[in-house]
């Protein structure tokens, strides 16, 4: 019998803005500061009735659930196996929905370097 855990954990980074609109003394925007995070979570693809209910612009990209005890955020930026994926939508799933408090995520591939 085997001791592993039947639920695949992955590694997970998220890299959040923490100088957003900030503006220098020349009156231009800064350069954008990511504060990486590592998280453990598990990741699955979205279901078909998902799919449905995301808009337009990203039915053709990579869509993901990411279910996490670590609070993500809209706008996160997260880093699976090298890829980025920004955050786009968060549901607390908090102990009277389920056993366990934690986070559900859906996620879209970055389609271009930032």
């Amino acid at each position: 019998m085997s001791t592993s855990c039947l639920i695949p954990i992955e590694d997970l980074v998220t890299k959040r803005q923490t100088n957003l609109g900030e503006f220098g003394d020349d009156g231009f925007p800064v350069k954008p500061f990511f504060d990486e995070t590592c998280f453990k979570g598990n990741v699955q693809p979205i279901t078909g009735f998902e799919i449905l209910q995301v808009e337009e612009g990203d039915r053709t990209r990579q869509n993901l659930n990411i279910f996490t005890e670590f609070e993500l955020k809209s706008d996160d930026i997260v880093v699976r196996k090298g890829i980025e994926y920004e955050v786009r939508t968060v549901e607390h799933w908090d102990i009277q929905v389920s056993n366990l408090s934690h986070f559900k995520a859906r996620v879209v591939k970055v389609d271009v370097k930032r």
